[in-house]
């Protein structure tokens, strides 16, 4: 079916992801959905795919209270992880991919779909085994909010340690009754009869639902990557200076230096730092700080999203990035927070 005139850039990847899932899907008999446990002991393996495998690891540390939390990082690793109250559905589009669930790693292929319940903690980063340090993977993640009828939907892409999801790579909610009932069907099959060819028929109606919904444009950008989604800063984009905004935009939370940015472009470093200074009115360091503070702004005012959690998306260490709010705001990024929402401070 031909995409609607209303689909969005950052819906147009979702759709490619539906599609090809779909079409797995249908050459099937059954899609085997494995079902994630909330410890090792509990996993039943009894209709899962002979390739995927199962490795005990240390558990991730539960905190009590918090749905986000951080254990101490250790040398050149994180163990961030976070606690959901709603399930969430997993597809692995493509590449090998190890998921991290409380004791233990799920290896994985594209291919591969995994139902997580509410409540199992889940690391958050990359997601490429240590095997195949080059590996590149992407996974589609379906989760409904704990209350309403949205759906959210999105995509996130591992590339070594690298981890990212944004507009780019494709993020939307969908507001639904039936998408949210249809959703409640699967977890209630899931986490009671287990019936894997009729979990695989409700995976189809879902899939089928959501890809109707935003085709007819109904798929909104999450609030949370609005600060992802810059225009343009002018008509001409053929622009290699808009080109350059634009990359520097989607990768905000990665090591950025103009060397890159200019090998990005074909050009020398030099005449890089010379256009680009002719066409934003300033240097690449900032224009790249303005830019990091304003997402991390709109995500300080819009989200309960940690603050520590915030200046890692955005690109920077904590300590860096609250020298950054006393330099350009006169406080800390908590301050700023409880300023904005009129609210206690979250730091």
């Amino acid at each position: 079916m031909s995409e609607g005139i209303g689909v969005k850039s950052h819906v147009m990847p979702l759709l490619a992801a539906l599609r090809q899932i779909e079409n797995r899907l249908e050459r099937e008999e059954a899609l085997p959905v494995m079902v994630v446990a909330h410890a090792l002991e509990d996993l039943n393996s009894r209709d899962w795919p002979t390739h995927a495998t199962v490795t005990a690891t240390k558990p991730l540390r539960r905190r009590a209270v918090a749905r986000v939390s951080r254990s101490t990082q250790g040398a050149g690793t994180t163990t961030a992880y976070q606690i959901l109250k709603e399930a969430t559905l997993v597809f692995v589009l493509n590449g090998r991919a190890d998921m991290h669930f409380s004791d233990y790693i799920f290896s994985c292929r594209a291919g591969d779909c995994f139902f997580v319940p509410p409540g199992v903690p889940q690391f958050l980063g990359s997601h490429i085994p240590p095997e195949f340090p080059e590996g590149q993977c992407d996974l589609m993640w379906l989760r409904p909010e704990l209350s309403g009828n949205r759906l959210g939907v999105w995509i996130c892409h591992s590339h070594g340690l690298l981890h990212e999801s944004g507009p780019q790579r494709g993020a939307c909610w969908v507001e639904s009754v039936v998408l949210r009932r249809e959703f409640e069907n699967l977890n209630d099959e899931l986490q009671s009869e287990k019936d894997q060819v009729l979990a695989g028929r409700f995976i189809l109606n879902l899939l089928a639902l959501l890809r109707r919904e935003m085709e007819q444009g109904r798929a909104t950008l999450p609030g949370h990557h609005l600060a992802d989604h810059h225009q343009p800063l002018s008509a001409n984009e053929h622009d290699p200076m808009e080109s350059a905004c634009s990359f520097i935009d989607q990768h905000l939370g990665q090591s950025l230096v103009e060397s890159r940015v200019a090998r990005y472009l074909c050009i020398s470093p030099t005449l890089f730092r010379r256009r680009f200074r002719e066409h934003t009115g300033g240097t690449f360091h900032e224009f790249l700080t303005a830019r990091r503070l304003e997402k991390a702004s709109t995500l300080l005012r819009e989200t309960d999203i940690p603050i520590a959690d915030i200046s890692r998306v955005v690109g920077l260490h904590y300590s860096q990035f609250r020298r950054l709010y006393y330099s350009h705001y006169g406080c800390s990024p908590g301050e700023y927070r409880r300023r904005s929402k009129n609210t206690e401070p979250a730091d």
